[in-house]
């Protein structure tokens, strides 16, 4: 049936034996899809396609460049006519488009997905961080400084190397005989540009001998991170190759988890409320590549979902999306467009 196109049998493969496959038929037209479509095209009475864009196959630069079109349907001329017009009206409240006309950043092609804030902008940056930072004071967090290079010593042994690298800014460097590990045979050593900011916590964490009377340790941490983003997702703000975040790490008891975890929702939900944000939660459960063993992926699961059900919002499993060292709450907010972001994330790492 779908002999001649090599996607869908690339597809066909990857679905698990004891899973079913769903293949739906409009007059001549058969499809393979999870379903499901229209009963016919009679239901469409308006058409518009917003955009098309390049894209890999499977995102991996190496694969076929396809062609992505997107559309959109509606059952009546006047529904399309009220969201083109609600489009239109959004528009001019792109933050791209304000960003520009307020002077408050600009980009240039020497640096892609790099935001260069100009002098209004980097007043209204300095003030979001003076909030912030007193927010988090308020909480009983610690503010640190870490590096922003770090050997591959540390990534190997964090995961990321095997598992992160190609979302990394790696370099390399002249070894010096001060510098004992990882020589390479050119005299060469590797390092990366921090893509976040949990080894380096970590680092600090064991540093010194702890002791159980000092649980929890909060640390925050607003060090710029870079991620090597493929340039076909780069867009204004919302996706960039070098960012700061309010980012922090809790090391804590396991039986302050759960505390911890709803006291930072309740951090987050205080912080949007401020800014007028409505916000949806989701739970992201372990994926197919994952450090550790299944029985702690269960428990720190259920510790995130004991933490939700105390915080009393609905959320939704997303599964399969945690990080791969441990699952996690993702939030998502809406933009003057109603594109739907993923913001704040809360990760629970037992590694």
């Amino acid at each position: 049936m779908f002999a001649d196109n090599p996607f869908k049998l690339e597809m066909l493969q990857a679905i698990p034996a004891d899973e079913p496959v769903t293949v739906y038929r409009m007059g001549d037209f058969v499809d393979l899809c999870r379903g499901p479509h229209l009963q016919h095209t009679g239901k469409i009475a308006a058409i518009a396609v917003t955009k098309s864009s390049g894209a890999y196959w499977h995102g991996d630069s190496s694969r076929e460049h396809l062609q992505r079109v997107y559309a959109i349907a509606f059952p009546s001329k006047a529904q399309l006519k009220e969201w083109q017009d609600a489009q239109e009206a959004a528009k001019q409240r792109d933050h791209r488009v304000l960003g520009k006309a307020q002077e408050l950043f600009m980009f240039d092609p020497v640096s892609p997905g790099n935001a260069f804030f100009l002098p209004h902008g980097t007043r209204i940056y300095n003030r979001l961080l003076d909030f912030i930072r007193a927010e988090y004071r308020k909480r009983g967090y610690t503010e640190v400084i870490t590096p922003q290079v770090f050997n591959k010593q540390l990534w190997m042994r964090s995961g990321h190397w095997d598992n992160y690298r190609d979302d990394m800014f790696s370099v390399s460097a002249a070894s010096h005989k001060q510098e004992l590990h990882d020589h390479s045979e050119h005299g060469q050593q590797e390092y990366a540009l921090k893509p976040m900011n949990c080894p380096g916590h970590c680092l600090i964490f064991g540093h010194k001998a702890r002791s159980y009377r000092e649980l929890p340790i909060r640390l925050a941490d607003f060090g710029m991170l870079h991620r090597n983003e493929l340039s076909g997702t780069l867009g204004g703000l919302t996706r960039v190759r070098r960012f700061q975040q309010d980012d922090a790490h809790i090391f804590c008891a396991a039986d302050m988890v759960r505390e911890e975890v709803l006291s930072c929702l309740e951090f987050m939900r205080h912080v949007y409320g401020i800014f007028g944000f409505e916000f949806s939660l989701e739970l992201s459960t372990r994926p197919e590549k994952f450090l550790g063993d299944v029985e702690t992926w269960n428990h720190a699961e259920q510790e995130l979902k004991d933490a939700l059900a105390a915080f009393g919002q609905p959320y939704a499993i997303n599964a399969g999306d945690g990080a791969f060292y441990g699952p996690k709450i993702d939030v998502r907010i809406q933009d003057a467009l109603k594109r739907s972001h993923q913001c704040a994330t809360i990760q629970l790492d037992f590694q």
